[in-house]
């Protein structure tokens, strides 16, 4: 059973909700929600090389499976450590990118 954190609850109410897959960039923010689905046990972590990549793969798989389908992201408005420029994008922008691109065939 997933532990009594909000990463916990959101992994097992997603494991409630018939996901299967969760499409996303591993690290920071996220890896409380990886450990998570690890300990639920009936969620594939599907890695991308890009959050923009991760909105457009759920978007398919979710068109292709007609099943609710997850894309993870992280929230940061920051460079990694060892770049700490700010970033000129709104948190967020490269996914929502790809969740906008997902809707607009429809």
């Amino acid at each position: 059973m997933a532990s009594n954190t909000i990463a916990g609850y959101l992994a097992r109410t997603l494991a409630a909700a018939g996901v299967e897959r969760i499409w996303g960039v591993t690290g920071d923010s996220l890896n409380g929600l990886a450990y998570s689905l690890d300990e639920v046990g009936s969620i594939r972590w599907m890695h991308t090389r890009h959050e923009e990549a991760a909105a457009f793969a759920a978007g398919a798989d979710a068109a292709s499976s007609g099943r609710l389908a997850v894309c993870a992201a992280q929230l940061r408005s920051r460079q990694p450590a060892s770049d700490q420029r700010p970033v000129r994008l709104p948190p967020q922008s490269s996914a929502r990118a790809g969740h906008c691109g997902a809707y607009s065939f429809e």
